[in-house]
């Protein structure tokens, strides 16, 4: 379903056309909705921290999505001053249920970590090899599973995830 505002680009002619040969039915919301605003800033604000994650480091531009996922993650389980939330984090809000931040925490954004390549985790440079954290592993895997870049462009899932240490 798809909710734009009343505009013709949006409802009628060929954008209306590729979205019934997506089978996705447009609903327009009501003139002069004052919700639309908070919703339009929340959206502007995780786009200029998406652009700044992305800059800040030198993250390919094919991973954009990847980056913005992460992004929205962090939003939905941080607190922001909107006035709405009364202090609360969004997805406590939305849901009802305490926010875990643990998943989010593993390590930073397109981050060089190394990743066990076994099952048996140890700290010996024999089962690592070096990789980039693309974020969670979002209904993929365990609850704390980590989207891996490898070396060879590949995406892997795994759980044991290290960051790199200083002297590495």
């Amino acid at each position: 379903m798809l909710i734009p505002d009343n505009a013709k680009e949006l409802t009628q002619v060929e954008f209306k056309c590729k979205a019934d040969r997506a089978q996705a039915h447009i609903h327009p919301i009501e003139a002069y909705t004052p919700n639309t605003n908070i919703v339009e800033d929340g959206i502007r604000e995780l786009k200029r921290a998406y652009r700044r994650t992305m800059i800040a480091t030198n993250t390919p531009a094919c991973l954009w999505d990847l980056c913005l996922v992460h992004t929205a993650l962090i939003r939905q389980h941080t607190v922001s001053s909107i006035r709405e939330l009364d202090g609360e984090v969004p997805i406590t809000r939305l849901t009802g249920d305490m926010g875990d931040i643990s998943f989010l925490c593993v390590c930073a954004w397109y981050e060089l970590i190394w990743f066990s390549t076994t099952q048996h985790t140890t700290e010996t440079m024999e089962n690592k090899r070096l990789g980039r954290y693309c974020g969670p592993s979002i209904n993929d895997g365990d609850v704390m599973s980590s989207r891996i870049l490898t070396d060879q462009g590949r995406f892997v899932n795994q759980t044991s995830v290290f960051p790199i240490k200083e002297e590495e």
